[in-house]
């Protein structure tokens, strides 16, 4: 671990004072069967069905970004889980971050990959599946579903209502965007900000608008 790493992790740990370290303690416990598996801000809610599954391998910090740790206080953070649901977590080296204000509700399976990042106030709506993958950037108000909630039926056609969403490693998501169910986007890629995405964005691609649509390839992007 790099000493601004080590930094980051001192001054979230501070921030959360004795009374926040302790429910984290016992929440990183409760769900995850180790003591600081799970790190969350005093401000997140977890509510997990008896029959789901949370696994954190490495550690993950809920409600808590690593750019701005007093925004923990300021935002109320939720993370349920339905019956049979699986929310997993593979961060053995570098940990995953999910900011204040976010909302997730996972009913089928999510995974989240190392050393991604969440931004404030991002809504996660996990009905079947969403992947996402290593080293990504996902802005604050950022929305991901993989489902409509409703059937929908047009001239007689009855459209699936759930499917997968897949994003790739080192993906940069703008803030404000909105990532629909059935989308897969390619490693590399940069979705724009307030963009709404509708179809698969290939790797190393930037998309943009609404609905969005590849306005540049061979793209690079860095932290």
């Amino acid at each position: 671990m790099t000493s601004e790493k080590a930094r980051r992790i001192l001054k979230i740990a501070q921030n959360l004072g004795p009374s926040g370290l302790i429910k984290s303690v016992y929440n990183s416990k409760k769900y995850t069967g180790s003591f600081a598996s799970l790190i969350t801000s005093k401000r997140t809610t977890i509510d997990v069905a008896a029959v789901s599954n949370i696994t954190v391998n490495g550690v993950c910090f809920y409600g808590l970004s690593p750019y701005s740790p007093i925004t923990a206080n300021l935002h109320r953070s939720l993370l349920t889980t339905s019956r049979d649901s699986k929310f997993t977590i593979d961060s053995p080296n570098t940990p995953v971050y999910i900011g204040s204000g976010s909302k997730i509700n996972v009913s089928g399976n999510l995974s989240i990959g190392e050393g991604s990042r969440i931004g404030d106030r991002a809504t996660i709506n996990c009905l079947d599946s969403i992947s996402i993958g290593t080293d990504c950037s996902i802005s604050w108000d950022v929305d991901l579903a993989d489902s409509d909630f409703h059937p929908i039926t047009i001239q007689g056609d009855t459209k699936k209502m759930t499917e997968p969403i897949e994003i790739g490693d080192h993906v940069w998501i703008g803030y404000g965007a909105s990532i629909k169910k059935g989308v897969t986007i390619g490693d590399g890629a940069v979705i724009a900000s307030d963009s709404v995405v509708t179809r698969d964005v290939p790797e190393r691609s930037l998309a943009a608008g609404v609905p969005a649509k590849v306005i540049k390839t061979d793209v690079s992007w860095e932290r």
